[in-house]
Order: structure tokens, then sequence, then C-alpha cells
């Protein structure tokens, strides 16, 4: 007669293992005391905090960095647009621009231009002309300033920039899936949207009325949690019935990378909440050991305040409706209500057996 096992009797070897690590969490828990745990955690969010300052480079273009690759042989005007304010809603972009000159166009170096020996201020007056508007005329004379019984020019921000407020390039945002697309503004991707600036600049020398080459043009620095990308390429513009050389500058915004982590790392952590929500209301449905309890309902009402509290918290908060609210806070509210009112129907069919589900 062959032998009948209840394999039902037996523990599961996936129960034994969590059962094996649970023990063993314990022992840890006990042979450890309460100040050496509590030093371990706070030690480690110390690290944690170091290794995404320090392990975390906002890719981008800053103005050392611009100016340290700038080629030893180049030779004319230089435009360095220092951002300075970025306001989205409003599409603008204000940029304080800097009036440099490479080679034999530049004067001795000063301040900024230490990262470059090839540019410094410019040595010779200029009236700029950005966006075929005239923006600035340039002085030598009167914005070079020189160290009192010294001959070494001081840089003055005041003297030597002039600020101008850029409008972005205002185009409507594509979504494509498959052969279906679906039209929305510029913020839909948030926080990996893009925005696009094109500007173009030539200089002419007011004594004789001749053009000066622009050798390079950027806009710089990070602000308002944007890094910029911006690249250049020498063409011609039409100034007084004549060509003159002038420089197209395009220029690529995108979040930095420390505020899109940020912004990740608090939708992950919505999604934990709700997931929580669900694996309690799904272990209480399917599970016949289980009552629900009174008590747990307080849990899914505190998910719900939590949820869009964490959602002000994105980088620059911005209007509900983006694509990671379609696919996070809208989502996770209907979750978790759809969780909040499954346990308290199930509280109220089984009033005299609840029992607390922590217990």
């Amino acid at each position: 007669m062959a032998l009948e096992i209840d394999q039902g009797s037996r523990p599961r070897p996936a129960q034994k293992r969590h059962d094996r690590r649970l023990e063993l969490f314990k022992k840890f828990i006990r042979k450890h005391n309460v100040k050496s745990t509590f030093a371990t955690c706070v030690l480690a969010v110390i690290i944690s905090g170091l290794a995404i300052l320090l392990g975390v480079n906002n890719a981008g273009t800053t103005d050392i960095r611009f100016i340290a690759s700038l080629d030893d042989g180049i030779e004319g005007v230089l435009l360095i647009g220092h951002i300075y304010q970025i306001k989205v809603d409003d599409r603008t972009i204000s940029v304080s621009w800097l009036v440099g000159g490479c080679g034999s166009f530049k004067s001795e170096s000063a301040g900024l231009f230490d990262h470059s020996p090839n540019c410094g201020p410019l040595n010779v007056a200029a009236n700029i002309y950005i966006d075929r508007a005239p923006t600035i005329m340039y002085d030598p004379k009167s914005n070079l300033l020189l160290a009192e019984n010294t001959s070494t020019l001081q840089y003055s921000q005041a003297t030597n920039e002039f600020q101008m407020t850029h409008l972005l390039n205002v185009y409507t945002q594509e979504l494509k899936l498959g052969n279906i697309r679906r039209y929305f503004d510029q913020q839909y991707l948030y926080p990996f949207e893009l925005f696009q600036l094109t500007s173009s600049a030539y200089a002419v020398n007011p004594d004789t009325n001749n053009s000066l080459a622009v050798a390079q043009m950027a806009m710089t620095d990070f602000s308002t949690n944007f890094a910029p990308f911006s690249y250049d390429y020498a063409t011609l513009s039409h100034f007084n019935g004549a060509l003159v050389e002038s420089r197209f500058m395009h220029l690529d915004l995108r979040r930095t990378t420390i505020s899109i982590i940020f912004v990740m790392m608090l939708y992950t952590v919505n999604w934990a909440l709700t997931l929580m929500v669900t694996y309690i209301t799904v272990t209480a449905l399917v599970s016949t050991n289980t009552t629900i309890g009174e008590g747990i309902l307080i849990l899914p009402v505190t998910v719900i305040l939590t949820l869009p509290a964490l959602r002000g918290l994105f980088v620059d908060s911005p209007p509900f409706g983006r694509l990671i609210d379609v696919l996070g806070l809208f989502m996770q509210m209907i979750i978790v209500a759809v969780c909040s009112i499954i346990l308290l129907v199930g509280v109220s069919l089984n009033p005299a057996h609840a029992t607390n589900l922590n217990e």
C-alpha cells in the first residue's frame, strides 16, 4: 500500500527561508543595543547624502568649462551669456552677456578669463547686435578699469556685461505611441522636458563701420534647476545692405541631474506607499486566517493625505496634469481610494470578528 504524505502539513522551503531570515534579523537586533543601531542608521544617511552630493555631476555648459575649451587659435569677439533666471511658465530666459575678445582682440587677462590664456576683455570699441537689435555700445576706454599704481585690469561685471531677456522657442510637444499621436504643451514630459532657444549676434566697429568677427557665442551656467547645452557656428547676416560675419547659437535646456533624481525618488516613494496599501488589501481579501481590523483603516486615509503632499515637493511644483501625474498621482489616488472602500466594506461586514491586522 502506498504511503500518503500530507504535503500541506510540512512547511514550504520558501517559508522556511523566510523564517530563517526573520530569526537572524531578530538576533541581530537583540545583539546590538539601541544606541549602536541608531548610530548605524545616522551613518548610513550621511554616507547616502555624500554619495549623492559628490557622485552626481550635473552635465551642461558652464562658463569655466566653456572658456577652458576655447581653442588657442581663435580670433574675434567673445560673447558669453550667464543665465541667471528661467521662467518656464512665461517661456523667457534672462541672460547677462559678457563681452570679451580672443587673439588680437584680447586685453590683459582678468577675472573669469584666467581659464583661457588666449581670451580676455575686449580691447576695441564695438557695437554688439543680438538678434538684429542694437544691444550695447562697448568702449574699452570706459569699460576697462585699472588698479591704482598698477597696470592690472580689474574685471567689473556691471561694466563688462549687459542684461537681456530672451524668448524660448514655443512649440507643441508631440507624444508618439506607434501610429497614435497625442499633442501636449512643452512641460508635459516633466521632469524630462526640453526647452530650446536660438539666437544670433554680430559686432560692428563704430569708428570704421566694419564688421568684427564673433569668434564664439554661448549661454552658460545652471539656473532654476536647469542645465544649458549650447553650441554655435559661423554665419552671415545683413547689416546696412551688406553681408557681415555673425554667429548663430543653439541652446537646449534640460533639468539638472540632481533635480531629476529628487523628483523620481519622491515618485517612487508615492508608488511604494500605494503598493503597500494594495498589498494589505489583497492580503486581507485572500488570506483566510486574517481578518480586517478597524485600526487598519487609518493607513489608507493617511496615505491619501500623504500622496499630494509629496507631489507638492516636486522641483518647481508644476501644475497638475503632466505625464508624471497621469502615471503617478492620478492612478495612486484611485488605487488607494478603492482599497479604502474595500477595507471599509470588510470591516462593516464582519464587525464582531474584526481584529487588528497588526497584531
